[in-house]
């Protein structure tokens, strides 16, 4: 009698099991920060269409939604410049304290103001909408701006 060993046949189910395992990974799980807010704000435009009749006041609103995006998007090449440049001291053996209150106090400035920006932006975009219209988004559940804050955060 000639027996086979199960040794071959249990490597080839697990490679199986492993490459379904990896194509079963949904693109949530991939997806960087930026796609995530590019996404969050594609949602909010689609939501802003679907609450708002008046085609001008469309147009006016998502290009509130437009400044928000872009102000959102130079907070974060902030977020990670500051990131960056607190590695570089880091590695800076000869960095003094003062080189690190410096660029603590500069990123805290730069951080401030970026996040007043984007408050007054937000302002802004709801004043541009009815009491009713902003109402009516809030009530469909709209996620995109919690997800777009909680992306900053994860920052």
């Amino acid at each position: 009698m000639n027996k086979r060993s199960p040794t071959p046949l249990l490597i080839f189910l697990a490679l199986v099991a492993l490459s379904i395992a990896a194509c079963a990974t949904t693109d949530k799980e991939t997806q960087t920060p930026e796609d995530i807010e590019q996404e969050a704000f594609n949602d909010l435009r689609t939501e802003v269409r679907e609450t708002i009749d008046d085609s001008t006041r469309q147009t006016t609103v998502i290009s509130h939604i437009d400044e928000l995006e872009t102000e959102f998007k130079s907070m974060r090449s902030s977020l990670v410049e500051g990131k960056s440049n607190l590695r570089t001291l880091f590695a800076d053996y000869d960095a003094s304290r003062e080189n690190f209150e410096e660029l603590i106090a500069l990123h805290n400035t730069t951080m401030k103001s970026q996040r007043k920006q984007i408050g007054e932006s937000h302002r802004v975009l709801v004043e541009s909408m009815t009491v009713d219209e902003w109402a009516a988004l809030n009530k469909k559940g709209s996620k995109a701006m919690s997800t777009l804050l909680k992306s900053l955060q994860s920052s």
